[in-house]
């Protein structure tokens, strides 16, 4: 799903092929807030709907791919104006995530290997 983009600037007329601008980009004082929480709480609420459809739902695959998610998502939606301290505490979410991650790599393989 694409942000949904809320400007509140009275004067939006973009160019076909002009870039959106961010809050650096703005020079007169208005903003363009982007909110991506909505899109991602919708998609980690269903993702074990579709699991269980799949019949392949289990803690497990749902840390993985919500864990995948999160990388993806906090790539593309990072803050442009610099280092926030929500950002930072989600630096280390995701080396707790990657932690949990190596655990439960380390027990499929051992599970494989003999």
């Amino acid at each position: 799903m694409s942000p949904q983009f809320v400007p509140e600037a009275k004067n939006n007329d973009r160019k076909l092929g002009e870039a959106f601008p961010t809050h650096a980009d703005i020079d007169d004082g208005t903003t363009i807030s982007c909110v991506p929480g909505r899109a991602r709480g919708l998609s980690l609420s269903l993702s074990p709907v579709a699991l269980t459809m799949l019949n392949s739902f289990s803690v497990e695959t749902y840390f993985v791919l919500a864990f995948v998610w999160l990388l993806i998502s906090s790539e593309v939606f990072a803050p442009v104006d610099g280092e926030s301290v929500w950002w930072v505490r989600l630096r280390w979410v995701k080396v707790g995530g990657w932690v949990v991650f190596a655990y439960l790599l380390f027990q499929r393989v051992t599970t494989v290997i003999p």
